[in-house]
């Protein structure tokens, strides 16, 4: 069976196989037990949500590259303490991403039709199916397979389990702006992968840790991350058409801080106007500006 996969994916996977070997190669107990606070990248709103993506994305690749490029020969329950510690802040940071491909999708979207701008986006949260196809998937066991030949951390001999493919290496993808619902929609499902790929602290016991099955689940999680990234990039193309439009580029660069204080000024007085009635009447626009000023917050 032949694999269909893009020249630039492949690009990222290799880089990511390196940066991973790296890593490993200068491994240190003490500063793997140095763990930063993600709080204050997690909170920052004096940014743009574009920019904050972009921010929660490096930060996510930095994360799970530092936290698996680890010999699982050499783990112990004090390392273990540490793993945990960093799978805690990778799950952190894929809920804010969520939140943000949630708010793109619905809110942000929303009210540029709103507001008579005519953008090609279909919200594929609407239809009952996966995002991520068949050949689709298919690419990602081969990154997997791929990683577990070049990443030294990982277990060749886990290589004789997946059957051997011809690639099918693509030089230029297609980049219609009609499919950015799409986009958004992959970048979601695989979110959701990586995220159920991540048991809770309690579950994670020196077993996970040991070979092979360390391998087969770095692997997997590494490759995942490593296509996120791959359609990421096309996302970032994408949003460089819509800056073309005057309207759409100066709400693509409102800060979060600014955009929260529009939404809240607007419900307080939608609010003001039902008690000026004597009624608060709790109609469609207040539910769905009140939804929108969540999905807001969430980012």
């Amino acid at each position: 069976m032949r694999v269909v996969i893009s020249e630039r994916h492949l690009g990222l996977n290799k880089r990511l196989a390196n940066e991973i070997n790296r890593l490993a190669k200068n491994f240190n107990y003490r500063n793997y037990s140095k763990i930063e606070s993600i709080d204050r990248v997690l909170l920052k709103r004096n940014i743009s949500v574009e920019k904050k993506k972009e921010l929660l994305l490096r930060k996510l690749h930095s994360l799970m590259a530092e936290t698996f490029a680890v010999n699982p020969d050499k783990f112990n329950k004090k390392l273990l303490e540490s793993f945990n510690v960093r799978l805690a802040s990778i799950m952190a940071v894929i809920d804010k991403l969520r939140g943000i491909t949630y708010y793109l999708e619905t809110t942000f979207f929303g009210e540029l039709r709103a507001a008579g701008i005519k953008i090609p986006f279909e919200n594929h949260r609407l239809r009952q199916k996966k995002a991520l196809a068949n050949d689709e998937f298919e690419a990602l066991e081969y990154t997997a397979y791929e990683l577990i030949g070049k990443a030294i951390i990982l277990d060749k001999a886990l290589l004789k389990e997946y059957s051997r493919k011809e690639k099918k290496v693509i030089k230029a993808e297609k980049s219609e702006l009609k499919s950015l619902g799409s986009v958004l929609a992959k970048e979601a499902e695989l979110l959701e992968h990586i995220e159920a790929k991540i048991p809770p602290a309690r579950d994670v016991k020196m077993w996970i840790i040991k070979k092979p099955v360390f391998s087969h689940w770095a692997a997997r999680i590494l490759a995942l991350l490593s296509y996120m990234e791959h359609i990421y990039l096309k996302e970032k193309l994408f949003f460089r058409q819509l800056k073309k439009n005057k309207i759409v580029k100066s709400r693509i660069k409102k800060k979060i801080s600014n955009l929260i204080k529009e939404k809240t000024k607007l419900i307080g007085i939608m609010e003001q106007k039902a008690l000026s009635m004597e009624k608060l009447k709790i109609d469609k626009q207040y539910k769905k500006e009140l939804h929108n000023l969540t999905t807001i917050i969430r980012v």
